[in-house]
């Protein structure tokens, strides 16, 4: 029941049991209820009414989706709201009545009572369906409170998304932005770079080009040395001869101022004074000249040295230059590869974003559907106020009619006390008349029209008897629906937990569950063993009327000890720690076997087959299992004291009930004069009605509105101490009384040293080794009732209890609500992992291309640099064989010219010959042969040095030129490659 996408208002859905509907409860794409196809019906909820048909009071639960039977019709199933997808309520409208049990026999009334009893009835059944529709107005109204909140909670995470996007499109424009940056930045680096290493391979053919420069500087150097040394040799040639012909024209003056005079001789003198002077004079221009060139070479080839050291100085700088241009490339290199890494980023960005987009767009359209749900939730409100309101004046109403209801059941029941007094006179006045006289008939006759309003009374007084009945059946086929709904509402919460809270959790709770339904089974069977048996029997009381009680009262005494063990166990587990609590939680298996033993009593109690004769064996055991699984693990926890105390002397007091039912019994057997046994009875009745006495005195103290005590730990054990020796003597004493009574059957008059003797065993059955016979009873009640005062005195009421701690149960609640949030989390955490990954993979096969790309182009770019190496390697190689073959040719060159100074040496050595033979021949022959050798030779030398000296000259020349050729030939080619 509720509203639906496909039309407004709100409808419920049917399902029929035959297929005359119209659908299987989905309508355009939206699943409001499963059934068959053509079993689903939508009506009008006012097109439904009730039926009232009467049922056999139990209907079985069917699971989510299915329906109960509505007549022939079908059943109503609960609509959610259009924003929900799953089924949230099944229920019905049939009005469950029951028909009296056999102690209320239906009658036949009149219609007047009918209309009465109808009028009682329908207050109740208004407030019920209203209480019944409040209810579901409330749940309602707290399922569109929560949606609000987790309508805020999706507003507070998409501020903070379009917060987060904000902040990623101004981080994506930054990026760009510095993206840019680099890129310009790089290009400028590679520009620089490109310049630097431009401008390096310019610097090393400035190098080569000055380093052959200098090289032949320094040939031109040896060369104009060795044409000095030369020359120097030929001024001190030409020196050497001017100083001969110096010293000849001394002869020459010496001989002509003899007065020989030779005309002819003497102009031959002059002319080649004239040309000798001439000769020195080209010499000393020709010495001039070659120092004159000597300086500029010197001066040219320091010039070539402050440049070879200033181009070094510049490789220097243009080594260091390219040395940080290399590491401005690494950083832009990184820079790049960060820009890479930043473009991938914003790539992934972009795509979050995109999905973001779509979440927000999404959350949009949710974000309108909550409006929308928000005003039907505030109209819906508004209907449960006027709801409200209006079901407060009915209540009001309703509840003045049920006083007035109520007002008039109280006059009818004084009327009727009236009428039951009536009758009883009138019994007795004709009893009376009967027994007077027989005369009057007539007052006889009469008495039946005056005994007509008793016969009324009556009849209203069964009718209301049936009314209660009626009301008593409603109530509990009520409680009966509330037990399966409940049940219901747990199967359904168990269908959505986990299989490690069915596994682990579940078994601590069943475990509390257990332990607080033990207890209770216990105080049910404790509770009608004291219907059953009152009150003690009497001195004159049957023998099995004893029997029955003393074993009632053990039984009651069992349970009583179990129950208040269990009330230990629940405080204790209520204050433990988390651990202790799981591992106490995996012994529910073996609890739940024990609380086997204890429905066995209960199917015995229904049954009314608990008798004495039952054996208390399963009890027993049950209570032993209890007590050392609590001595076990539960013994140091936190125990309620003022619980342990009214468990406890409610234990003594029973067991003091029993033993003196038991005892008393026995002892009515004996006579006054029987001896020790009959005074140990005494004293052991004495005791028991003592310490019967002190429990009561000790309940009596214990605070009424449950205000926490506290007993100290000896008191403490005392208590436990009386309680396991009480219930010793209750076994002993139950053991005794059914021993004497099997005897008493067989045997009427028992003497006291037979009773002594059953005593004797009866004590050695419970006691064991530590029995001393029938005096440990004695002792034991004695000891009982001595210790209870001391127990008083060590109980102490609590102003200032310490808090408890809270309950492992919750703290375990917490934790797995805590680790379902975790568990939330990490599953959207996942998610968005896993979106993540598809963005990632997406990047990656985006980026896998572009490696495929750039791999492409490094192929090509490898070819090409191939291709260019390869010329670069022939255009070098062209130039080594240029420059091997300019080798060559210098050195050739060379050897011609070593081969022309050979040649002049030659020629400079044979003049020396000539030279050294012509002084010789000037010593040998006379003055006149030599003036005639002389005249002779001086334009022979002359004639044949000068022109060879013109031929060293011009092949000098010839060569530097050569070189010079040469060398511009081989720069230009490089320059050309």
């Amino acid at each position: 029941m509720g509203t639906t996408t496909f039309s407004s208002g709100r409808w419920v859905g049917v399902v029929l049991d035959e297929p005359k509907g119209k659908n299987n409860g989905t309508v355009q794409g939206r699943t409001y209820f499963s059934c068959a196809d053509n079993h689903g019906i939508f009506v009008r909820q006012s097109q439904l009414k009730l039926l009232d048909e009467p049922t056999d009071g139990t209907e079985a639960t069917k699971p989510l989706g299915s329906s109960r039977h509505l007549g022939a019709e079908g059943a109503v199933v609960v609509l959610p709201p259009s924003g929900e997808e799953s089924v949230v309520d099944v229920t019905t409208l049939v009005a469950v009545t029951t028909t009296p049990g056999p102690a209320a026999e239906p009658v036949a009334e009149p219609v007047a009572q009918e209309q009465a009893l109808t009028w009682l009835l329908e207050p109740s059944r208004e407030v019920e369906a209203l209480r019944a529709q409040v209810q579901d107005l409330q749940e309602k109204l707290d399922t569109m409170m929560h949606k609000r909140q987790e309508l805020k909670a999706q507003l507070r995470d998409y501020e903070r998304t379009r917060l987060q996007v904000q902040q990623l499109l101004e981080f994506k424009a930054k990026i760009g932005e510095s993206q840019a940056e680099l890129q310009r930045q790089l290009a400028q680096a590679r520009r620089e770079a490109q310049e630097a290493h431009e401008e390096r391979e310019r610097h090393a053919e400035e190098v080569v080009d000055l380093a052959d420069t200098i090289e032949m500087a320094t040939v031109e150097k040896e060369m104009a040395e060795e044409k000095l040394e030369q020359l120097q040799q030929e001024v001190d040639h030409w020196k050497e001869k001017y100083e001969m012909l110096e010293l000849d024209h001394k002869i020459l003056t010496s001989e002509l101022s003899t007065g020989e005079p030779n005309s002819y001789r003497e102009r031959q003198l002059e002319q080649e004074n004239e040309k000798m002077r001439e000769a020195l004079v080209r010499l000393r221009d020709l010495t001039t000249q070659l120092k004159h060139e000597k300086q500029q070479l010197k001066r040219e080839l320091d010039q070539r040295c402050d440049e070879v050291v200033e181009l070094t100085r510049m490789k220097q700088a243009l080594e260091e230059r390219q040395q940080q241009t290399e590491c401005t490339v690494a950083e832009l290199q990184e820079q790049l590869d960060m820009a890479l890494g930043a473009e991938q980023m914003v790539e992934h960005l972009t795509e979050k974003n995109l999905d973001l987009e779509e979440v927000l767009r999404d959350l949009r359209e949710e974000l309108n559907d909550y409006e929308k749900l928000h005003d039907l939730n505030e109209q819906l409100q508004e209907q449960a106020r006027e709801t409200e309101l209006e079901l407060r004046e009915e209540l009001s109403q309703a509840q003045v009619r049920a006083a007035d209801a109520q007002r008039r059941v109280e006059a009818a029941h004084e009327a009727l006390a009236d009428c039951e007094q009536t009758v009883a006179k009138y019994r007795a006045l004709v009893a009376q008349l009967r027994e007077q006289t027989l005369g009057l008939e007539q007052q006889l006759q009469a008495e039946p029209a005056q005994l007509a309003p008793p016969a009324e009374v009556s009849g209203l007084a069964l009718r209301l008897a049936q009314s209660k009945a009626h009301t008593r059946a409603i109530d509990l086929e009520l409680r009966r629906l509330e037990v399966a709904q409940a049940n219901r509402h747990v199967e359904y919460l168990s269908a959505f937990l986990t299989e490690g809270f069915l596994a682990h959790e579940h078994d601590g709770v069943l475990m509390v569950l257990l332990v607080s339904r033990v207890a209770a089974k216990c105080d049910i069977l404790a509770s009608q063993l004291q219907q059953r048996h009152a009150t003690p029997p009497g001195p004159t009381s049957e023998t099995s009327e004893a029997i029955q009680f003393a074993h009632a009262g053990l039984t009651r005494f069992l349970l009583c000890r179990l129950q208040g063990l269990l009330h230990q166990y629940g405080t204790a587990l209520e204050t433990c720690s988390v651990e202790l609590f799981t591992k106490t939680a995996t012994l529910y298996p073996e609890m739940l076997v024990h609380e086997k033993l204890v429905d066995l009593y209960l199917q015995l109690l229904r049954k009314d087959e608990l008798d004495e004769n039952i054996p208390l064996g399963h009890l027993e055991r049950a209570l032993s299992y209890f007590e050392s699984l609590y001595a076990v693990h539960l013994s140091g926890e936190l125990r309620d004291d003022g619980q342990l105390l009214a468990d406890g002397l409610r234990c003594l007091g029973l067991a003091c009930e029993a033993v003196q039912c038991a005892l008393g019994w026995v002892r009515r057997l004996l006579s006054s004069d029987a001896g020790d046994l009959a005074a140990l009875l005494d004293a052991a009745l004495a005791s028991a009605a003592e310490a019967l006495q002190g429990t009561r005195k000790l309940r009596r103290r214990l605070p009424t509105d449950d205000a926490p005590v506290a007993l100290s730990g000896p008191a403490r054990e005392q208590l436990e101490a009386n309680v396991r020796s009480l219930g010793q003597v209750l076994q002993a004493a139950c053991s005794l009384q059914r021993a004497v009574a099997a005897r008493a059957e067989q045997d009427a008059p028992l003497p006291a040293d037979k009773l002594k003797e059953l005593a004797h065993e009866a004590t050695d059955r419970v006691y064991g080794k530590e029995d001393q016979g029938p005096d440990c009873l004695r002792d034991a009640l004695a000891g009982v009732a001595a210790s209870l005062d001391s127990i008083g005195d060590a109980l102490q009421p609590l102003k200032d209890a310490p808090p408890k701690p809270p309950a492992p149960l919750h703290l375990r609640a917490q934790a797995s609500r805590q680790q379902a949030r975790d568990l939330q989390a990490l599953r959207a955490k996942l998610e968005a992992r896993e979106a993540d990954i598809v963005a990632l993979k997406t990047a990656l096969k985006i980026k896998s291309e572009e490696y495929s790309e750039m791999h492409v182009r490094k192929d090509m770019a490898e070819k090409k640099l191939g291709m260019l190496t390869r010329d670069s390697d022939d255009r070098a190689d062209k130039v080594q064989r240029q420059l091997d073959e300019t080798k060559m040719l210098l050195l050739r060159k060379e050897k011609e010219f070593e081969e022309s100074m050979d040649h002049l040496q030659a020629d400079i050595d044979a003049l020396e010959a000539e030279r050294g033979e012509l002084k010789d021949k000037l010593k040998a022959f006379s003055k006149k042969t030599l003036y005639k050798g002389l005249s002779e030779t001086v334009g022979l030398p002359a004639s044949a040095s000068w022109p060879q000296l013109q031929d060293v000259k011009a092949a000098l020349r010839q060569v530097q030129r050569e070189r010079s050729t040469l060398g511009q030939e081989r720069l230009a080619r490089l320059v050309g490659s």
